[in-house]
């Protein structure tokens, strides 16, 4: 083997490093705004795709964040 046959391995596997961690750093995103344990303050003017993963973000935030609160039970006012 010789010397660029050498280097073209190694750029070939750095490359393949980082391809990897890019899918495991899309991997984390996912998971952390599928658990919500962040606060989502957005409301409206956003791209389409953009603002379907702030609901996403969103209603899996209040969903987490909702099952920590205990209702008080309901009484009528009469």
């Amino acid at each position: 083997m010789g010397r660029q046959s050498l280097e073209r391995r190694g750029a070939r596997t750095v490359s393949s490093v980082f391809r990897s961690l890019k899918k495991t750093q899309r991997v984390g995103r996912f998971l952390f705004a599928e658990s919500g344990p962040y606060s989502v303050d957005a409301s409206r003017g956003y791209l389409a795709i953009t603002d379907a993963i702030l609901t996403f973000g969103m209603r899996n935030s209040v969903k987490i964040h909702a099952a920590r609160i205990e209702a008080s039970p309901f009484t009528a006012i009469t």
